[in-house]
């Protein structure tokens, strides 16, 4: 999995939470090229992760890849959503519960091409800022049931 992130900054905890099953890389969203993530990548699936305002930024790294090799699927996070555009790969959603949270997966759904999952968790900074187990054990799951 590939964590895209304007900052260069990845979630503490994050990779040591997610690992063995899942190998974290930061990439610099306004720095990073899809030929950057096809070159880490190598012939190995991957997935990109994007959480708040990379949730965005994941989703137009998903585009620009897509007609070279997409990734197994996007994962989101958060409270936005992309205006415009599509994504040929599954994408799972994890999103806030109430209305707000339905609004956002009605965006989501109309930005994906493929399968969507939406996961209702609560999010604010506890979700980015360190791992909630209940999180990261939601994010190994789907990561598990998309194909390699």
């Amino acid at each position: 999995m590939f964590w895209i992130d304007a900052d260069l900054s990845e979630p503490p905890g994050w990779r040591g939470a997610l690992a063995p099953e899942v190998e974290l890389t930061a990439f610099g969203a306004d720095q990073t090229t899809a030929a950057d993530v096809l070159r880490a990548v190598d012939d190995r699936p991957y997935a990109l992760l994007g959480l708040g305002r990379a949730a965005v930024t994941a989703f137009e790294m998903a585009r620009a890849l897509s007609p070279t090799r997409a990734p197994t699927c996007l994962v989101v996070a958060g409270e936005v959503a992309p205006d415009a555009g599509e994504v040929p790969c599954p994408v799972v959603a994890f999103l806030p519960p109430g209305r707000y949270g339905d609004e956002l997966a009605e965006r989501w759904r109309s930005r994906s091409g493929a399968e969507i999952v939406v996961r209702r968790l609560p999010l604010g900074d506890r979700f980015r800022n360190r791992p909630v187990r209940e999180t990261v054990l939601a994010v190994k799951e789907e990561l598990r049931v998309w194909p390699n």
